[in-house]
């Protein structure tokens, strides 16, 4: 069976950040990666082939913007630093609202540094990026939205095989959020890696290659 793969990006990054998992695929695996459009345009993408194993991967936030066209045909989800809200309780969710009302105050002044530094935390390469007037909107829109919104994991529970893949070390999306997360979706699938933060795609991407090909020769 042919298989496909259409990723999701996460807040503050674009479809570049799939670059290295795109780069390694195999070359008769169709992959195509969504962009939310912070940094250019928007790109939308759809599964080819009703015949295909069908596979969607999402980064963190990622997870809120994956359109439900997409969620109703895939045949497996993997969430990578997912989270059904991402305020925990106690001092860590004290430490994430005032962490997010800080980045929602810079942008209110026009600080457009408060991305890079995200994505410096993030693990992410110092790449030059320059966001468009609409992508500014979009981003000051999806952190209020990441911040106050809870997954409705209902559009969820009809996928057959989701996989959450958490690093053990995220100090942005805490583990105990993917545990939540875990718990909320019958049947999935948590798997913890060790020493990764929340730029688990990008830092550890061979690691998560390895255990997604592991489930689909299993």
């Amino acid at each position: 069976m042919d298989h496909e793969i259409i990723f999701q990006h996460g807040w503050a990054f674009d479809k570049r950040c799939w670059a290295e998992w795109i780069k390694n695929a195999p070359p008769d695996l169709k992959v195509s990666p969504l962009d939310r459009g912070y940094f250019g345009q928007p790109e939308t993408a759809d599964f080819s082939s009703d015949e295909s194993y069908k596979i969607l991967i999402s980064h963190s936030f990622g997870l809120f913007l994956l359109p439900e066209y997409l969620l109703k045909k895939a045949d497996m989800l993997v969430s990578i630093s997912g989270f059904r809200e991402f305020h925990t309780t106690g001092r860590e969710g004290k430490f994430s609202k005032r962490l997010v009302n800080l980045m929602l105050k810079r942008f209110g002044n026009g600080s457009f540094d408060v991305t890079k530094e995200f994505r410096s935390m993030c693990g992410a390469e110092s790449d030059e990026i320059t966001a468009t007037e609409d992508g500014i909107i979009k981003l000051e829109q999806d952190l209020k939205r990441l911040s106050t919104s809870a997954l409705d994991v209902e559009l969820f529970k009809s996928i057959p095989y989701v996989m959450l893949l958490q690093g053990t070390d995220d100090r942005i999306v805490w583990p105990e959020r993917a545990e939540d997360l875990n718990a909320s979706i019958p049947g999935s699938k948590l798997v913890m890696v060790d020493g990764a933060g929340h730029g688990l795609p990008f830092t550890h991407y061979e690691k998560c290659l390895e255990i997604v090909k592991n489930h689909l020769l299993a």
